[in-house]
């Protein structure tokens, strides 16, 4: 699928062709057609490592593991393009939530959510072919409301959660549930804009 935004002068482009966006996600495809710059969508469509395989790994270190392999599956199929892959992942002190199996485990979610400060963590990769892969991390941190239980069904009710770590979605009702965020709101959603425009900016093919 290619972005039929037109190209955003500000942000170089990098080759000749849109650049691969190697994710599934709509909502990291409509946060990249932000950006205004010719892309196209290949799915890797292998099996991310779990939350629940996470083996003592930091969140950072997860996402960033989750972006790799998402990323040298679509590099394989496309050595001569620009590959961007990235992974988010919801963490709360040392527990990762991963997306929920069902709306009882998003209930459980957002109960444990409820009135607290938790990160959300998103490793971007960028692989050009001149000059391999390179990316970063970047951390959000969200705090949520005091939640009642009629709340979170409200919530539930509105808004679909079953495709989102954590059990919910920034864009979707953000008032019925978050109290502040602090650092970048779009990282939240599954790719952080103003980080990435900076660091495609600064890449020369």
């Amino acid at each position: 699928m290619r972005s039929l935004a037109k190209r955003n002068p500000s942000v170089p482009l990098l080759l000749n062709k849109p650049l691969i966006l190697a994710s599934g996600s709509p909502r990291r495809r409509e946060l990249l057609a932000q950006l205004e710059i010719p892309f196209e969508v290949v799915t890797s469509h292998v099996p991310e490592k779990s939350e629940s395989e996470s083996h003592g790994l930091s969140p950072s270190e997860f996402c960033w593991w989750n972006s790799v392999k998402k990323g040298f599956t679509v590099q394989k199929l496309h050595p001569q393009r620009l590959i961007l892959a990235a992974d988010t992942v919801v963490a709360l002190d040392t527990t990762l939530l991963g997306k929920p199996k069902n709306i009882i485990e998003a209930s459980q979610f957002l109960e444990k959510l409820s009135g607290r400060s938790h990160e959300v963590w998103t490793a971007v990769q960028i692989y050009i072919p001149s000059k391999g892969w390179n990316g970063f991390v970047e951390k959000t941190t969200v705090t949520f409301q005091d939640l009642s239980p009629q709340r979170i069904q409200e919530y539930l009710q509105k808004v679909p959660v079953l495709d989102k770590a954590g059990g919910y979605a920034l864009q979707d009702h953000p008032h019925l549930i978050v109290q502040s965020v602090q650092g970048s709101h779009s990282n939240v959603i599954g790719l952080p804009l103003e980080r990435l425009k900076s660091f495609l900016a600064e890449v020369r093919a």
